[in-house]
């Protein structure tokens, strides 16, 4: 279902911020494609009548937490979606609590700058660094850390997290090249601690 994926990736990135100012809203904003659709992030709708707006809401929308609603149809309901979009799918809920969940094992990221006291993956961050990297915390980090050991929606919640920010729009090789490298002295770091 298309608004599973939505509610998901908005659940993460309710924890990129601790206060929003709502905008409020008269009346139902164009679509930005597909992939998006009717961005209702951090929207006050009270002043909308959406209760017969089903198929848009179901199909269409993009929302978080923070998304204030007036009346709505039966069939939609935000809290449901958003908490549905937690479980990763894949039978992966069913292989943590068999206890496959990423315990002992250490993976690293290389993606843009992280927002480090993230809920979902705060305790999981052993180690960050920046290599020529933008400033502020970007939203894609922060959904592919969450995905891979956040605590509620990861896939392996038990992981250590080891991440390099850097930029892939200048000098894109380079630091990708450079983020590789300190990755692999690090994991060779990690292996000669376990072998001593």
């Amino acid at each position: 279902m298309k608004y599973r994926l939505l509610g998901f990736l908005l659940f993460i990135l309710v924890g990129c911020h601790n206060y929003v100012p709502l905008d409020k809203i008269t009346s139902l904003p164009e679509s930005n494609g597909p992939a998006i659709g009717l961005n209702l992030i951090s929207k006050d709708l009270r002043g909308l009548d959406l209760s017969h707006a089903s198929n848009i809401l179901l199909n269409e929308t993009s929302f978080d937490t923070y998304t204030k609603w007036p009346r709505l149809p039966k069939d939609f309901s935000p809290k449901d979606i958003l908490e549905m979009g937690k479980n990763p799918g894949l039978g992966i809920r069913k292989l943590h609590k068999q206890g496959i969940n990423g315990e002992g094992i250490s993976v690293g990221i290389i993606d843009m700058v992280l927002l480090k006291n993230h809920v979902e993956y705060q305790d999981q961050l052993v180690y960050y660094e920046e290599y020529n990297a933008h400033i502020e915390p970007e939203l894609h980090g922060t959904a592919v850390a969450s995905l891979l050991v956040g605590k509620s929606v990861g896939v392996a919640p038990k992981a250590k997290l080891f991440y390099i920010a850097t930029r892939f729009s200048e000098d894109k090789c380079k630091n990708i090249a450079w983020s590789i490298n300190r990755l692999l002295d690090i994991n060779q770091t990690l292996k000669e601690e376990l072998e001593s």
